[in-house]
Formats: C-alpha cells, sequence, structure tokens
C-alpha cells in the first residue's frame, strides 16, 4: 500500500526539481512573479494524488485493487511483464474479471502477499494459464 508519507514525498520531490529547473534555466529572477508559483505547485500537486492512488487489499480468497477484484482460488490467466521501472502482475478469474497491479505493492505487505500468492500457487496447479516470466518469477508450480 502506498503511504500518504510516500504521496507527500513525491509531491514535494517534483516541486524542488521544478524550482531547481527553473533556476537552471531562468536564474533567480522569476521566484519574484507570484504566478509562477502556482504553475510549479500544479505538477507537484498532480504527482502527489497520483502516487496516493495505489492501494489493494485481499480476504481469504479475493484480491481487491482500485482496478476491481478477483477470486485468487479460480483464476484461469496468471502472466507477468515489465512495465517501464515497475512489474505488474495480470490475474483473471472464471467469471472473466481481470486485475492488474505492481508486483511490489502486493509484496509490501508479507501477510497480504501470503493471501495472494498462496491463490496464485493453487489456481497454477489447477490449470490456470501461466507465463514464463511469472511462473519463473514467482515458482508456480506446473500444470
Amino acid at each position: 500500500m502506498v503511504t500518504g508519507r510516500a504521496a507527500w514525498t513525491g509531491g514535494v520531490f517534483t516541486f524542488l526539481l521544478l524550482i531547481v529547473l527553473l533556476v537552471l534555466l531562468r536564474g533567480v529572477s522569476w521566484a519574484g512573479v507570484w504566478w509562477m508559483w502556482p504553475l510549479i505547485a500544479a505538477p507537484a500537486a498532480a504527482v502527489g494524488f497520483t502516487i496516493r492512488g495505489s492501494y489493494c487489499a485481499a480476504g481469504a480468497d479475493w484480491l481487491r485493487t482500485r482496478g476491481g477484484w478477483v477470486e485468487l482460488y479460480e483464476l484461469t490467466e496468471i502472466s507477468m511483464h515489465v512495465n517501464g521501472s515497475s512489474v505488474d502482475l495480470f490475474r483473471e478469474d472464471r467469471h472473466r474479471r481481470g486485475l492488474t497491479a505492481q508486483i511490489d505493492l502486493l509484496q509490501a505487505n508479507g501477510r497480504l502477499w501470503d493471501l495472494v500468492h498462496n491463490g496464485l500457487r493453487h489456481s497454477a496447479a489447477g490449470g490456470a494459464e501461466v507465463n514464463a516470466y511469472a511462473r519463473r518469477a514467482l515458482s508456480l508450480p506446473a500444470r
């Protein structure tokens, strides 16, 4: 789960980065112009809100993120893909509900990851389609 602290840190980092870039490009004369400050604050706030938008929850046999939910023990497809600097895990259950989440978000909480990983292993053993990357990275059993 991404915390409020991480969102604040991302927003403040963006704010400071924009100030440094402006100082390097324009010097410090821009700092006296009042309308420049909201122009710097807007992207920083957007980054903070974007970072804060991630969450996940799991029960004994389900996983929920902002994108929806799936039944972990009834998955028909499990795949992992590199997406920029993160690794995304995609799951689809027998009801055709699909869900994509960043693997580091799922692994951030050990108990949540245990629930998810047990469901992935059970579904893989039960015949779910698993791509080679997911099978190798998550030590999932072959059919």
